[in-house]
């Protein structure tokens, strides 16, 4: 062991997910995948940031450069495509996520991103059958994902 990927941890705390300026630029151009929340992605995400494949965006209006952003293409044949959690990992993945868009929320706004993904896992969530029928729903559960980041 080398130390290369070595991060700071505290015996008898649990593990806070941080989000790099990486993710929240990806974000902002293309939907990142439920998957790439997962803690061991997020680690990777964190410790590997400057290695990771990017590919570049075009200019926004008004700018010349565009900005690089995570190759999700790529990192998905790694980190797991859409539909391929299940209910234990989406429920650990979710709830990064809701942390992740809580990080995105505007202060004195109405953008509240956490709010709608706070409902959206919230329902999906709470229900008894929820381990039972997470196959038959997490289609639908993306398709609703998608069409909100979509608006």
């Amino acid at each position: 062991m080398n130390g290369r990927k070595m991060v700071p941890w505290i015996v008898g705390e649990p593990w806070q997910a941080s989000f790099p300026q990486s993710l929240f630029d990806t974000e902002g151009c293309v939907m990142v995948l439920l998957s790439f929340f997962l803690n061991e992605n997020l680690q990777i995400l964190n410790v590997e940031a400057s290695m990771l494949p990017t590919v570049k965006t075009n200019p926004n209006p008004g700018e010349t450069k565009g900005i690089s952003i995570l190759d999700i293409e790529k990192l998905s044949a790694c980190f797991g495509k859409e539909l391929t959690l299940d209910c234990s990992q989406c429920t650990e993945a979710a709830g990064n996520m809701y942390l992740f868009q809580k990080e995105r929320d505007e202060p004195n706004t109405q953008e509240a991103h956490s709010e709608w993904y706070n409902l959206h896992f919230g329902f999906y969530h709470s229900q008894t059958t929820k381990i039972k029928l997470y196959n038959t729903w997490k289609a639908d559960e993306l398709k609703f994902h998608q069409e909100h980041w979509a608006n």
